[in-house]
């Protein structure tokens, strides 16, 4: 048998072939054409986050600068591909990022006056420094760039954090990524970048933030016979496309010129100057440059003497070494490091100099010596009182040991006909407790030598690790000329620290009581109180002085079951709750009959402490008389001529109106009628409004997670806090409109006059319209409408997405590379 001329086999293999080369084929597109477009996508995402690095980037160095504190920023300098079984992928994508050489920026023509509170020292040192260029001071300072090398994503943009900015160079174009922190309204900051940084690759870089400097002060600048020109280095190839961009109204002019940028300010002003430097490598060291007196140069015997060492950068500086003397003509001297404010303090030296100059300062600068008069003890003591405290006040007076005090008073070197002071600026504020058990606790504060405050606030939070017990706190004074508060005049408070942690099932809240009025309410949760546990509410606080309950009838409103008691101890001020059986739920005791003494505005603190452990305080406000305060539910309207206040957790079915006063809303309350004022009207954390909301003449608010069911209508502001939702039309007539972060608005938002602000992850289902006023939309904004100004500019943030027309026929439209507008975009 022969099989020569046999072909059955023959389409078998034919059909083979042509299949197999079909899937090669496929395998072929899908490589070129599809493989390249999602690598490119992984790019772009990786662009994206980048920039967001940078932008943490230029948050940590000006954090840095300020704070004092080192911050780390990880930045991903490259990405890989997600591996493919058949398919070939290019080598990952990289990025560099480095920083540029050493470049100066400068003050020109600028002068520091004495007459404007500072120190002749800073006069001299800013005229004769070491920092001294041709037309005013000049510092080095470095950008710091991140340039990408991708495989597919061609447009990707370089990086550049420079001069608090980061910009963003797409060929020519740079478009700004953050806004610059230079110059802002009559103040001027500036934080030098040094270090090296030269990093390659992939993985994630840290780049370290260290102070070397921070710009603890400041000091007064003005013209010198011209305008004041700040000139800053830019490592931004297109430096006019910059500058066309910037956002700088506190400016005369800004212009850039080659590699520089120029920004001029008014001559007539006088603008208030800090500067600092951070490191990105972990090198840098500030020297003493100049010393100034702590407070004035003449001294009364026998009190001490302070001076502060700065730098360069006007900061003081730690750890210098000051020589003190006690004669002009000494020729031995005292030598001692200055403290972390920068400042030390003798008793015995009447002239201080650094950097080794010696006690005449003939081989030094003048500003490296500071010489002080003495004064005989009857001039300055006879005749001259140091400045007076008044209005110390202490919130809370009774406070849980680890919280905080917030402690108060007003410093006053101001005389009189009858008590003569020195009228010199306050430089010190010494803090002293001393408690019942012998515990003894001292805190000072030291404040800028060239500020001027005379008559000064001080407000400080001290954090109370204190020992528990009643403490007597006393509050005095050192004026510029070294005079302290007399004895008699020192501010006292009284605080008691309590032992123990607040807990946090509690929930103790306490209603404000209008001056006129006659009830208020206690709450708190006794679900982890036992059969026969007590629990206390204590009074002390307003009862001296601000509240008087001795008269006052207490009932329980809410309680646990029918059996639990309460009882009030007029001796102690304290009211006693006591559970009796089982049962959990919320208790509320109302006080009637209590008598309003203090004056309107002012807080006071009710603690809660029981058996069981638990410890809280709340603080209520008094009311101005005719307040009306809604403390429990309701099913009728709340109306009143004057202010209305509803307190926490109430529902009210009607509506709320004032005729002539304010409205405030506590948290998580539910009105479930309309709320129309003719002032003010604020709405708290998590609550819910069903109907209308009104302001005839003042400006609406909203805290987060806020819900309103229907149209909000101001006069005035229209703010809004963040995570709300917004089910109708938000409209003001004369004021901004601001939408906080991640809020939802349903309606039309419409400005007649002012800007609106659509802050980053918000949703706008209708039109935006502003007549005369900006539009700033933020990032990752989603409009489902148009926008429009007849005579403002917009602007729209990266990933936002605009379903609509954006209309602009007066001004200029900014829009990020990575937003998108579906509709047409009009600009001038």
């Amino acid at each position: 048998m022969s099989f020569s001329h046999d072909r059955r086999g023959q389409s078998v293999v034919v059909g083979t072939v042509i299949l197999f080369g079909f899937l090669i084929l496929a395998m072929a597109t899908y490589q070129v054409q599809f493989v390249p477009t999602e690598n490119e996508e992984i790019e772009f995402e990786h662009s994206q986050q980048v920039e967001r690095d940078f932008l943490d980037l230029r948050n940590d160095v000006l954090s840095a600068g300020t704070t004092g504190s080192a911050r780390s920023t990880s930045i991903q300098l490259g990405t890989r591909y997600p591996q493919r079984t058949f398919f070939l992928n290019p080598p990952a994508a990289s990025g560099t990022l480095e920083t540029t050489g050493e470049q100066q920026f400068e003050i020109r023509n600028a002068q520091v006056n004495v007459s404007d509170g500072a120190h002749e020292n800073v006069h001299h040192f800013w005229n004769n420094g070491t920092e001294q260029g041709p037309d005013g001071p000049v510092f080095v300072t470095r950008s710091i760039r991140y340039t990408p090398d991708y495989n597919e994503y061609r447009g990707a943009p370089r990086l550049v954090y420079e001069n608090s900015l980061v910009a963003a160079e797409f060929g020519d174009r740079a478009l700004p990524r953050s806004d610059q922190t230079v110059v802002r309204s009559d103040r001027v900051s500036l934080t030098a970048v040094s270090g090296n940084i030269s990093e390659n690759g992939i993985e994630s870089k840290s780049v370290d933030s260290e102070t070397i400097s921070r710009g603890s002060r400041s000091i007064p600048i003005q013209g010198d016979g011209g305008n004041i020109v700040i000139v800053l280095p830019t490592a931004v190839s297109n430096a006019s496309d910059l500058v066309d961009r910037l956002d700088v109204p506190a400016a005369k002019n800004v212009m850039a010129n080659g590699d520089r940028v120029e920004i001029t300010l008014n001559e007539s002003e006088t603008y208030r100057l800090g500067l600092s430097e951070i490191s990105v490598d972990g090198s840098g060291e500030t020297d003493p440059a100049y010393i100034v007196p702590v407070g004035g140069q003449n001294v009364i015997s026998g009190q001490s003497v302070g001076v502060e060492v700065r730098d360069k950068y006007n900061n003081p500086v730690a750890d210098a070494e000051v020589n003190v003397y006690t004669r002009t003509d000494s020729t031995s001297s005292e030598t001692l490091r200055t403290n972390s404010e920068g400042r030390v303090y003798s008793q015995n030296g009447t002239v201080f100099t650094i950097n080794e100059v010696s006690a005449d300062g003939s081989d030094g600068e003048r500003y490296e010596r500071v010489e002080v008069t003495l004064l005989p003890i009857s001039d300055g003591a006879g005749n001259v009182s140091g400045p007076r405290v008044y209005g110390v006040s202490a919130s809370p007076s009774s406070v849980i040991q680890g919280g905080q005090l917030d402690l108060s008073a007003t410093i006053d070197s101001v005389g009189n006909e009858t008590t003569i002071r020195s009228g010199t600026p306050i430089q010190r504020v010494d803090v002293v407790a001393e408690s019942e058990n012998g515990s003894y606790e001292r805190t000072s504060y030291d404040y800028d030598p060239d500020d001027t405050t005379r008559v000064y606030p001080f407000s400080e939070t001290i954090d109370m690790d204190w020992e528990p017990g009643e403490y007597n706190v006393t509050v005095r004074g050192q004026d510029a000329s070294g005079r302290w508060t007399s004895p008699e005049e020192e501010g006292e408070a009284t605080i008691t620290v309590v032992g123990g942690a607040v807990s946090s099932t509690v929930n103790f809240t306490v209603t404000d009581v209008a001056q006129d009025g006659n009830t208020q309410s206690f709450t708190f949760d006794a679900g982890d109180l036992g059969n026969n546990d007590a629990a206390t509410i204590d009074l002390s606080d307003p009862q001296n002085g601000g509240v008087d309950y001795t008269n006052a009838n207490f009932e329980l409103i809410e309680q646990t079951n029918n059996n639990d008691a309460i009882s009030y101890d007029s001796t102690t001020n304290t009211i006693t709750f006591t559970k009796r059986g089982g049962g959990d739920g919320i208790v509320t005791i109302q006080a009637s009959g209590i008598d309003v003494t203090g004056p309107s505005g002012e807080r006071f603190t009710i603690s809660y402490s029981d058996d069981n452990g638990g410890i809280d305080s709340d603080s209520f406000q008094i009311r101005s008389g005719g307040t009306e305060i809604a403390t429990q539910d309701s099913s009728d309207d709340v109306s009143n001529n004057g202010d209305v206040v509803i307190s926490d957790g109430v529902t009210i079915e009607g509506d709320v109106e004032s005729q002539n006063g304010i409205i405030e809303i506590g948290q998580n309350t539910n009105i479930q009628g309309d709320i129309d004022a003719n002032g003010d009207i604020s709405i708290a954390d998590g609550s819910t409004i069903e109907g209308e909301i009104t302001s005839n003449n003042n400006a609406v608010s909203t805290g987060d997670d806020v819900t309103i069911e229907d149209d909000i209508t101001a006069n005035g502001d229209v703010i809004i806090g963040d995570d709300n939702t917004i089910d109708g039309d938000l409209t003001s007539n004369n004021g901004d409109i601001v939408v906080g972060k991640n809020t939802t608005i349903n309606g039309e938002i419409t400005a007649s006059n002012q800007n609106i602000t659509i802050m980053d992850g918000a949703t706008v289902n209708d039109e935006i319209s502003s007549n005369n006023g900006n539009i700033g939309i933020g990032e990752n904004v989603t409009v489902n409408a148009d926008i429009s100004t007849d005579n403002g500019d917009v602007s729209i943030g990266a990933n936002s997405f605009i379903d609509g027309d954006v209309d602009a026929p007066n001004g200029q439209v900014s829009i990020t590379e990575s937003a998108t507008i579906t509709g047409e975009v009009t600009e001038a």
